[in-house]
């Protein structure tokens, strides 16, 4: 799969931070993020991905749809934790960390300080130089 999903990802996450929609409980904007991105979620998590941990921008992406997205979309059920257990890409490697750290934007470096990311992608975030 191509990165381009990706990015609209990113881009659409940071702009819903932008407008605080990020720690709000509002039913229209959950009923938005599900309606545009339930079947790249899917996908993601069925690991079609997979590839897009080689990049900045598609690590954002994956954690933006198998961490975020449901605990939006599927808000107060059990599915909102049903992609928690999914195994990291194998193909992720602490150098990651670094290159994250210096080129995501401030969206990504939020998500990726979360300790049950780094757990997940077995990282740590190491600081900029």
């Amino acid at each position: 799969m191509t990165l381009a999903p990706a990015t609209g990802v990113v881009a659409w996450w940071a702009h819903a931070g932008e407008r605080g929609e990020w720690f709000a409980h509002r039913p229209a904007f959950d009923r938005a993020f599900r309606e545009r991105y339930l079947d790249l979620h899917e996908q993601a998590a069925a690991g079609a991905c997979e590839g897009w941990i080689e990049t900045p921008q598609g690590a954002l992406a994956l954690m933006v749809l198998l961490d975020q997205f449901p605990r939006n979309a599927f808000r107060g059920t059990a599915r909102m934790y049903a992609t928690d257990a999914r195994p990291a890409p194998s193909r992720v490697r602490p150098k990651h960390a670094r290159i994250w750290r210096n080129s995501t934007p401030a969206c990504g470096c939020f998500s990726l300080c979360h300790s049950r990311i780094q757990r997940r992608l077995k990282i740590r975030i190491l600081p900029s130089r």
